[in-house]
């Protein structure tokens, strides 16, 4: 191999090394038969959180919500519909993410739940408005954006920083 080569292919990796690197998360709303929402109190934060988690390396936003669900609820999850993508930035901590929020169908009442202990310290299903009160800011934005959009079948919301655009 050549030296313009060389060079060359070490342009393309220091490009690659720079790029922005963006965290990308995806949650899923999971309502139980009397249109309950369910939360998860996590052990490492102060406020509840829908069911999700972070997108790992080589895996789509669908399929990190699957496993974030089986993982932290026990639930099979198996066709979750994209319902909101969510842009936020916090400019403070030079931070950047994507969030997408699924639908999943309807949690049958006799769905066991089971949590892991390690992560998740308590869970409940609780009407829509009393969950977001419970979720953090973040989450609170989101799904208020979000309500007026979560019947409509065709419908898939854009936002930034949990406000439509």
């Amino acid at each position: 191999m050549n030296l313009k080569v060389k060079l060359e292919n070490l342009s393309k990796k220091i490009y690659f090394v720079r790029l922005p690197k963006k965290r990308m998360g995806a949650g899923c709303l999971l309502f139980n038969q009397e249109k309950q929402l369910l939360i998860l109190k996590p052990i490492y934060r102060d406020c509840w959180l829908l069911p999700g988690g972070v997108i790992e390396q080589n895996e789509s936003p669908r399929q990190a919500c699957i496993r974030e669900v089986k993982e932290e609820t026990g639930i099979e999850c198996e066709s979750p519909k994209l319902v909101c993508v969510d842009y936020a930035n916090n400019p403070q901590k030079k931070l950047e993410s994507v969030q997408f929020i699924f639908l999943a169908e309807t949690v049958k009442d006799s769905t066991n739940i089971i949590v892991p202990k390690k992560e998740i310290s308590a869970y409940q299903f609780c009407e829509l408005n009393t969950a977001i009160s419970m979720l953090g800011i973040h989450s609170q934005r989101r799904l208020q954006s979000l309500m007026p959009y979560l019947n409509n079948e065709q419908s898939i919301i854009y936002l930034e920083n949990g406000q439509s655009m």
